[in-house]
């Protein structure tokens, strides 16, 4: 069993993850102080494949550091909600099952979480393309931030902090009451907003740890999931809208806002690049969002000439938008959208 010492819980969400789980998890548990230091709750959300007998051999293989919750399918968010409820570690924070870490750079990563005392680690991560097979780094060099100090005088307004790059303190997670839709996709926005009036002090980790694999089909970053699941997102952005708050103090208000302006961005990008798009669809999203914060809509659409034009032109420009876009974008470019707030 896992025991209530440990440094780190790391929280695996895994629905028919057979191909993936095996990488994922080897890539912690290898790391010489894994066993010590790590929780590794792996969250079997109802799979219909062999997910859980895997996770079931890693636990009986490093039962000090491996524990299986086998659950009905519940989505992405339950499965944070389950591991958050049994985690020991005084550190948490998420891990994909398709996804997987440097784990070179796991031994350097405890030692310097050892040494914190903060409210939320950042660290560098890999975007790693399954198609190219090309690995970029993400170094979240334009937050200009120093090694540590306080959340509200870091510089969001050209990075988009995702949930790869943060580990959250435990028990600030449970005084923020974090609790994760079920059912939608896209709740990772969720994990790393809904905490944040309680966040006040960082520190920015040396070496990137999370491997984030991109370009693989069906993920949520997909322009074609997030067609087909355009209500998910519109589910996470209600459940967000009562959280907005411009009075944050210093820069978490634009923190704030990028991941609002994440999500509206992938929910309006999916009303012009069907091949059926439709100026109805348009102007009926546009009616429906504009009155949960009539404030952060103005200042969504100021990012969005395309919005406005087929505004104001009645939906007549509609169907050239929708060509533009759909030239603008190819596929990778599709999927790199799909992620990233501007």
């Amino acid at each position: 069993m896992t025991g209530p010492d440990k440094l780190l819980t790391i929280s695996v969400a895994a629905y028919n993850a057979e191909p993936y789980l095996e990488r994922c998890i080897s890539s912690v548990v290898s790391c010489p102080d894994a066993a010590r230091l790590c929780e590794i709750i792996i969250v079997n959300d109802g799979s219909h494949d062999s997910t859980s007998d895997i996770a079931h051999r890693f636990q009986s293989r490093y039962p000090q550091a491996v524990r299986v919750i086998d659950k009905e399918n519940g989505g992405y968010g339950s499965t944070v909600n389950a591991s958050l409820k049994h985690a020991t570690g005084r550190y948490f924070r998420l891990l994909d099952a398709d996804d997987w870490v440097d784990t070179e750079h796991l031994s350097g990563f405890l030692r310097e979480l050892c040494a914190c005392d903060v409210d939320v680690a950042l660290s560098p991560y890999l975007v790693c393309n399954d198609q190219t097979k090309e690995e970029t780094p993400v170094t979240l060099s334009e937050l200009h931030a120093a090694q540590a100090g306080r959340f509200e005088d870091l510089d969001f307004s050209r990075t988009h902090l995702t949930m790869h790059a943060m580990t959250f303190r435990t028990d600030l997670l449970r005084q923020a009451g974090v609790h994760l839709d079920h059912h939608v996709l896209y709740t990772d926005c969720e994990f790393i907003t809904q905490p944040l009036r309680f966040v006040d002090t960082y520190h920015m980790l040396t070496n990137p740890l999370y491997c984030y694999r991109v370009g693989r089909e069906g993920q949520s970053c997909d322009y074609r999931q997030t067609v087909r699941h355009k209500d998910d997102l519109k589910t996470v952005i209600k459940t967000l809208t009562p959280l907005y708050d411009e009075q944050l103090p210093g820069n978490k208000s634009e923190f704030q806002y990028s991941q609002f302006l994440g999500l509206y961005t992938q929910l309006f990008n999916a009303c012009f690049l069907p091949r059926d798009a439709a100026w109805v669809q348009l102007r009926k999203l546009c009616e429906e969002m504009k009155p949960l914060n009539p404030r952060m809509w103005d200042k969504f659409l100021r990012h969005r000439v395309d919005i406005r034009m087929a505004l104001s032109t009645h939906g007549l420009t509609f169907p050239l938008l929708c060509v533009l876009q759909r030239k603008r974008l190819s596929y990778s470019e599709r999927n790199r959208q799909m992620h990233s707030a501007y």
